[in-house]
């Protein structure tokens, strides 16, 4: 969480944890309903170690977060 901190303290903007990268779209979604005038930070964690883990498991913070076509 303190790169959280430390990303809000950098962009001055209201900054947001989702602990489950399955649906950022939906988290984003989420905070723009909140605070609809509000620009806000996503910052999310590249888990790009679990991949060559034994067994691999996906990345899915990569493979979720850097779709360009998402507009919040």
């Amino acid at each position: 969480m303190e790169w959280c901190a430390d990303d809000h303290k950098a962009a001055n903007l209201p900054t947001f944890v989702a602990f489950d990268g399955d649906n950022p779209a939906a988290a984003a979604r989420a905070v723009r309903e909140k605070l609809p005038a509000a620009n806000f930070l996503i910052a999310a964690d590249d888990d790009h170690h679990l991949p060559h883990r034994t067994p691999p498991l996906p990345n899915n913070t990569k493979e979720r977060y850097c779709d360009p076509s998402d507009r919040f």
